[in-house]
């Protein structure tokens, strides 16, 4: 009897070393929205003057399996070919004058439908301090952030109808 504690012992503590598993490549569903922030900060950090990522001839919003890429440019292990994240694809000179602003911290990527609360996954960049972060976006804040980017990118560049609706992607 004594022989058998020890045993359980050592099998509970090798069950708990066991690697936690990676579903981010795996062939049921794409990668979180955490996942993806890192290979887009990866991304933009080496850049002077820094923006995100940025898909020449696409449309403002794209899938962000349009990224599929730019991220195996760098590397990355992640598949955005089955991600469920629209992505905004502005040009450096867009961002350029999204960072000029007072309020610098806008919507970089978010998730492409609602919740079941209509909410949205969202991951935004503040182009003053360079941090991204990953939060719940209510419907009204999801669009009043997308009109706001919208707003200051027309001013700036004349172009009346540039637009950062879901609808616009390809």
């Amino acid at each position: 009897m004594n022989n058998i504690a020890p045993l359980v012992l050592l099998a509970v503590v090798l069950v708990g070393c066991s690697p936690a598993s990676n579903t981010a490549g795996s062939s049921t569903s794409g990668p979180t929205l955490e996942e993806i922030a890192t290979w887009l900060k990866i991304e933009y950090y080496p850049k002077t003057p820094k923006s995100p990522a940025y898909v020449s001839g696409q449309p403002s919003v794209v899938p962000i399996a349009q990224l599929a890429s730019i991220f195996s440019a760098i590397r990355s292990d992640v598949d955005v070919t089955k991600a469920t994240f629209d992505y905004c694809n502005l040009s450096p000179p867009q961002w350029a004058v999204l960072r000029a602003q007072t309020q610098t911290v806008y919507l970089v990527a978010w998730s492409s439908k609602p919740d079941a609360h209509s909410d949205r996954e969202v991951a935004t960049v503040d182009l003053k301090t360079d941090v991204f972060k990953i939060w719940t976006c209510s419907p009204q804040d999801f669009t009043n952030r997308l009109a706001q980017m919208e707003s200051v990118i027309r001013k700036a560049t004349g172009q009346e109808d540039f637009s950062l609706r879901v609808n616009q992607r390809p």
